[in-house]
C-alpha cells in the first residue's frame, strides 16, 4: 500500500509529540512517540535512575556499564498508587532501548539519545509505536499490541499558517484527532 509522504515530520496531538517517518523497505509509515525535546531525568547514584516529575525510581538491576545508563532497570509500582505500573527498561550502548509494562504482554522499543550537565541527565527518545499505510484519504495503522484502526484523514493549514491533518478513525467511539506539524 502507498504511502502519503505529506505524514513525514514531528506533528503534535492529544497525545503530545509524535514523529512519522518512512520505512526505507516497505515504504509504511511508521509512528512514534516522542521527538527533540529532552525529559530529564537524574541518575542521584550509579544504581538509581530518578523521573523528578512523576516521582519515579528504577533501580539499577545489572549493568555493563557503571556510572551511566546503560544497562537494565526496574521500577516497581507503588501499591499506594493504583495508577503505577511497575516497568523495566533495558537501554543498550547502541543507543536502543526497549520498555516493559507490568501487566502487558507487550513491550516498547527504539532510540535513545543522552546529555548530561549540572541540572542533570537529559534523555531524548523516539519510541515505535505504530505502522502506518496510506491509501488516497485512507489509513490503517496497526499498534505495537496488534491494535488495527482505519480512518480517513484530511490535511489543511490552521489559522496560525501551520500545516495539519485530522484523523477520523471508521470506529464512531473514536473522536477525531487533529494533530499541527511542528
Amino acid at each position: 500500500m502507498p504511502f502519503d509522504s505529506r505524514f513525514i515530520g514531528f506533528w503534535i496531538g492529544i497525545n503530545g509529540l509524535s514523529q512519522v517517518a518512512q520505512d526505507p523497505q516497505s515504504g509504511d509509515g511508521f509512528w512514534y512517540l516522542g521527538g527533540p525535546n529532552p525529559t530529564d531525568y537524574v541518575l542521584p547514584d550509579p544504581d538509581t535512575l530518578a523521573y523528578p516529575i512523576g516521582r519515579r525510581l528504577w533501580k539499577r538491576v545489572e549493568s555493563t556499564s557503571s556510572g551511566t545508563i546503560v544497562g537494565h532497570w526496574r521500577h516497581d509500582a507503588d501499591p499506594q498508587d493504583p495508577t503505577d505500573q511497575g516497568e523495566e527498561m533495558i537501554f543498550r550502548a547502541d543507543n536502543t532501548y526497549i520498555d516493559f509494562w507490568d501487566g502487558e504482554n507487550i513491550f516498547y522499543n527504539g532510540t535513545y539519545s543522552l546529555t548530561q550537565d549540572a541540572a542533570g541527565l537529559h534523555i531524548v527518545i523516539s519510541e515505535y509505536r505504530a505502522r502506518m499505510q496510506t491509501y488516497r484519504s485512507t489509513y490503517t495503522t496497526t499498534s505495537v499490541d496488534g491494535t488495527v484502526q482505519n480512518g480517513s484523514f484530511q490535511f489543511d493549514v490552521s489559522p496560525a499558517g501551520k500545516d495539519t491533518v485530522t484523523l477520523t478513525s471508521s470506529d464512531p467511539q473514536i473522536p477525531p484527532e487533529t494533530l499541527t506539524r511542528q
